[in-house]
């Protein structure tokens, strides 16, 4: 195990020190895309090229354009600073920076030969082979062989990893920078995996996570000047990890903060766990760009306005400045003008770009099926599962909201994800009752609410006045709060 460690420390040593690091962009620089479709014809349906862009655990961004007759596309794109972005279905990854010149060739009659050529041609092309050649992301270890299995189990698997990656790198001699960002990424899926796999076995096993994680190995694979799709998913883990090193003491006053609605001084909290804890200053703003990006996602825009100065002078980095202020305006322009949003986000009619999410998507033909079920009724729309205590400690209040409200003029909904059977289950061995509308949600509905609203997590509401129009949506309209309860009385009068 301790030689295993060692190897972690020195890869991540190493993955610093690469010598091509220097940030050389502009931020504000374009990155121009070009590209050619070779044997268009076999896929004639196909008309159309997307470049997404990851941010956190969702696509930030996405630019499309068309395909021209003789198999030529054209775009530019706003990267903000040297990243990965994906070009689905035929590319994965690779790699963009401000002021870039890309050239892409794709071949319809073999997909597997991707050309790149032009300013970053090269690295690009070494980056391809190493995502084609080395499973990187595959982990096949089962974590209910305990902990220490289960770790043990993942140490091996990274060696061999790490073994192939050493005879890659003598076959196709990759740049500095290109070693550093594939060892980056080795290692940074190896800690995802490491820390959830963790997470999931402290649910039947009581011990200390932090007895198995290295913060400073961790802390290493953090650097300005590559963002990978990778580095925002581990920052989403280490929230949780992170508070972990807090303690019990520190977690009560979390908890009463959070409770009494102390919404700043919880942020200030956390964020002073995260100074005394973390010495990486990127690795700091990253787990704070999350937490407000986590506000924004659940359209709880008063509370990122209300950690604002937060925001400025904790945020530095173009990329997550840039992309969560475009956030925030686009939430404030739906408190604003719900009429206008919601009519885009539930209407599949709508000629926005996110109409692209509104084809076929069974989540918005739910909700639209509600409306139309229930002319001249505002709707409460809770989404759940019994398996979630949270959800289960609402039901009482739901029932609550059932009670107090006119039944004619608002109609209390409950979409599950969880099964009929396993609904009644445990309704009957917690003696309870459920009075709200139920409605038991499959995959495809599920999915189709994710893609247009981002359920990070539930409970999740939605709030829909008489005249089908969108009010307000996300965590913070729990049926305990006396502000949920004063909309509706609004929407009631």
């Amino acid at each position: 195990m301790s030689i295993v460690l060692l190897i972690i420390v020195a890869i991540c040593a190493d993955a610093c020190s690469g010598k091509d690091n220097t940030k050389s962009w502009n931020e504000s620089e374009p990155a121009v895309i070009t590209g050619y479709i070779r044997n268009q014809k076999i896929y004639p349906q196909c008309k159309s090229i997307t470049v997404s862009m990851p941010f956190f655990d969702r696509i930030d961004f996405s630019y499309t354009t068309e395909i021209d007759s003789n198999g030529f596309f054209k775009m530019e794109v706003y990267p903000y600073c040297e990243r990965e972005i994906s070009m689905l279905p035929y590319i994965d990854r690779f790699l963009i920076a401000p002021g870039d010149s890309l050239i892409i060739e794709i071949d319809f009659s073999d997909l597997s030969k991707i050309k790149f050529s032009g300013k970053s041609g090269w690295d690009n092309a070494c980056l391809h082979s190493f995502y084609t050649h080395i499973d990187y992301n595959y982990w096949p270890i089962d974590n209910t062989i305990g902990v220490n299995g289960f770790t043990d189990a993942l140490d091996r698997v990274l060696c061999l990893k790490l073994e192939r990656f050493n005879e890659w790198e003598k076959e196709n001699c990759p740049s500095d920078k290109i070693i550093t960002i594939c060892k980056r990424q080795i290692m940074t899926s190896y800690w995802i995996h490491k820390i959830e796999g963790l997470f999931k076995l402290s649910h039947n096993i009581s011990y200390d996570i932090n007895q198995f994680v290295d913060f400073s190995a961790i802390e290493k694979l953090f650097e300005e000047s590559t963002i990978s799709a990778d580095c925002f998913k581990l920052s989403r883990v280490l929230e949780s990890a992170v508070s972990t090193i807090q303690s019990q003491e520190e977690k009560k006053q979390l908890a009463a903060m959070i409770d009494g609605g102390r919404v700043k001084d919880a942020f200030s909290h956390i964020l002073s766990v995260q100074q005394n804890n973390l010495k990486n200053r990127f690795l700091r703003e990253m787990l704070t760009a999350s937490l407000l990006h986590r506000f924004l996602e659940n359209n709880q825009t008063e509370r990122f306005t209300e950690c604002m100065d937060v925001f400025e002078n904790s945020i530095h980095h173009p990329l997550l400045k840039n992309q969560l202020a475009k956030l925030y305006t686009k939430k404030i322009d739906f408190k604003k003008h719900p009429k206008r949003v919601s009519d885009l986000l539930v209407k599949a009619g709508s000629s926005d770009g996110m109409a692209m999410n509104m084809i076929n998507n069974e989540g918005v033909s739910l909700l639209e099926q509600l409306v139309s079920e229930n002319p001249g009724k505002a709707l409460y729309i809770t989404v759940g599962a019994f398996w979630c205590h949270t959800c289960l400690a609402d039901l009482p209040y739901k029932n609550g909201l059932v009670e107090k409200t006119d039944s004619r003029k608002i109609l209390i909904v409950s979409l599950y994800l969880d099964s009929r059977e396993e609904h009644e289950r445990i309704l009957n061995y917690n003696g309870l009752t459920d009075k709200t509308v139920k409605k038991f949600v499959n995959k495809s509905q599920s999915r189709g609410l994710d893609a247009i609203f981002h359920l990070n997590a539930i409970p999740f509401f939605f709030v829909i006045d008489k005249d089908g129009r969108l009010v307000d949506y996300g965590m913070h309209l729990r049926p305990s709060y006396q502000e949920t309860m004063d909309l509706l009385d609004k929407l009631s009068s």
